[in-house]
């Protein structure tokens, strides 16, 4: 049996509505808040949410991560509520699509995604470590 206070934990604090989280997590063990998820709920539609809780219970700082992405898509989406799927890579390994609808022109769309990634996502994409994409549904 591991002493739990030898374990080094990483602390990440999220502010939503004007609550406040923390996500505990470590190597080996992570500590998920399930309000978090059931906001996460209320921000996305979820395809599969069985699944992604899942995911995202191994994953918390991922949830900070997709509250900032509800935060910002507004900026350049107005009135969009994104879609969350999660989807298999070639080896095997799951990550998530933040799937952004949009009924608009191909071109308009893919130029409100280009100044998404050039003012914001670019820099930010790197926390998602491989495991969150934003992409464009066109509907």
């Amino acid at each position: 049996m591991h002493d739990v206070s030898t374990i080094p934990l990483t602390r990440t604090r999220i502010s939503f509505e004007g609550k406040h989280f923390t996500e505990f997590s470590s190597a080996s063990v992570s500590f998920t808040d399930y309000r978090l998820l059931r906001i996460l709920q209320r921000l996305f539609i979820y395809r599969n949410p069985e699944a992604i809780d899942s995911f995202l219970s191994t994953k918390p700082a991922l949830i900070s991560l997709l509250v900032d992405i509800s935060q910002k898509l507004p900026e350049f989406f107005p009135s969009v509520q994104p879609r969350l799927v999660l989807r298999r890579d070639d080896e095997n390994a799951n990550y998530l699509v933040v799937q952004v609808p949009t009924t608009e022109p191909v071109d308009n769309a893919l130029g409100r995604m280009q100044r998404c990634d050039d003012e914001w996502w670019l820099d930010a994409m790197s926390a998602a470590n491989g495991k969150v994409v934003v992409d464009l549904a066109l509907e």
